[in-house]
């Protein structure tokens, strides 16, 4: 039986490394890192030069985070990569993709993304702001939680859900901007950490249920919704509960004023 044992757990390593082994750098020079990064059969690569990290092909990224894809391949090199360029062509920011990237200052994010994936960015304390395209239509769980230097973020049209904890801990964060599209925020999505936040811009005309731990409910937030729908949110369970309850027309709202 511990020889079946040992023989099962020889195999399980090898399969192991075979996995890693195809992810690992197809080409490398004494300043340039190249790694393959993507999901399947889907063509994405990675290619590390200097401080910018670029993904280019086509499909979606690799998800990891779990057993046999535990860390991105350039994970080792996190400390040094300051920005990541996404070109046109990848649909998916896979899994743990660039979580704890802390030197990470910015990313570009194309308009054929439309998924970001769970943990995507979780604890990059330096990235300071982030334009989610419109593109995108799904934010998977704690895809920016711990991003501790956001101070503002642009929820885009066409999300229909912000999920638990998805800014969870963003302890900077002041703003954020909540289209129409969404009519579903699950518990935590906001609430633990998120001690800085001022400002609730949302345009809704309908307010989803919330509960007690959805926002941070202390005194100091004011939550901004078009004139014609202040007095549903006023009556509205827990949405009734922030500070101030103001017309969208005092705010530059995405650029619309009053809806």
């Amino acid at each position: 039986m511990r020889l079946f044992t040992h023989q099962r757990q020889a195999l399980l390593f090898a399969a192991v490394l075979a996995v890693i082994g195809s992810q690992t750098s197809w080409a490398q020079t004494s300043d340039t890192l190249k790694w393959n990064c993507g999901y399947g059969k889907d063509s994405v690569k990675a290619m590390l030069i200097g401080n910018t990290l670029t993904i280019s092909g086509t499909g979606k990224m690799q998800e990891y985070g779990i057993l046999i894809n535990p860390v991105p391949p350039w994970y080792d090199h996190r400390s040094i990569i300051y920005s990541v360029v996404i070109d046109s062509g990848v649909t998916l920011i896979g899994r743990n993709s660039f979580a704890a990237h802390n030197a990470m200052t910015s990313i570009i994010i194309p308009e054929s993304v439309t998924e970001i994936g769970m943990e995507a960015f979780n604890g990059c304390k330096s990235l300071t702001s982030i334009t989610i395209p419109n593109s995108v239509k799904t934010i998977r769980m704690a895809a920016f939680a711990y991003c501790t230097g956001l101070t503002e973020v642009t929820i885009p049209e066409g999300v229909t859900e912000i999920v638990h904890t998805v800014f969870s801990g963003c302890k900077g964060l002041k703003t954020i901007k909540i289209p129409k599209s969404v009519t579903t925020i699950a518990d935590m999505a906001f609430y633990n950490g998120c001690t800085s936040l001022t400002s609730i811009i949302y345009l809704n005309p309908i307010p989803p249920r919330i509960s007690e731990i959805t926002f941070p409910m202390t005194n100091n937030i004011c939550l901004y919704v078009p004139q014609d729908y202040i007095a549903a949110y006023a009556s509205a369970n827990y949405w009734k509960n922030f500070s101030c309850i103001k017309d969208t027309g005092e705010r530059d709202v995405f650029g619309e004023g009053r809806d």
